[in-house]
C-alpha cells in the first residue's frame, strides 16, 4: 500500500477557526500527515472502521515505525496524522517514510 502514499508532511502546530467568530487559534502539536490516493480511500475507511481505539501499525522494511491510535474511521479525507512527541520525532518519522529503502519481508 506504500505506492498510495501521495505525500507526507511534517507540521509543527494545528490551527482551529472558531465557526462563530472566525479566530483562529493555533497551538503546538507537532504531527505528520501522509495522504493517500483515492484508490485505496475506500480501503482505509473499511479498516479504520473496525480499529477504532486501536494501533494501526505503520511497516517500513519489515519493522513497525510507528502504531497511533485509531482515533476515528478515516473515511472522509485524504490524509491522516500521526502525533509526535515532538517536531524532531516527526521529522525522523517522515524521514523514514519518505526515504528508508521498502525490502520485503520475509
Amino acid at each position: 500500500m506504500a505506492s498510495a502514499v501521495t505525500s507526507i508532511e511534517v507540521y509543527a502546530t494545528r490551527r482551529f477557526r472558531n465557526r462563530q467568530t472566525g479566530a483562529v487559534t493555533s497551538f503546538r502539536n507537532p504531527h505528520v500527515r501522509i495522504c493517500y490516493s483515492d484508490g485505496v480511500r475506500d480501503e482505509i475507511c473499511e479498516l479504520t472502521q473496525r480499529m477504532i481505539g486501536e494501533p494501526l501499525q505503520i511497516w517500513m522494511s519489515c519493522r513497525v515505525v510507528s502504531a497511533p491510535i485509531v482515533r476515528e474511521a478515516l473515511c472522509s479525507k485524504p490524509c491522516f496524522d500521526v502525533s509526535s512527541y515532538d517536531l524532531g520525532d516527526a521529522w525522523r518519522l517522515a524521514h523514514n517514510l519518505k526515504v528508508e529503502p521498502k525490502l520485503p519481508c520475509p
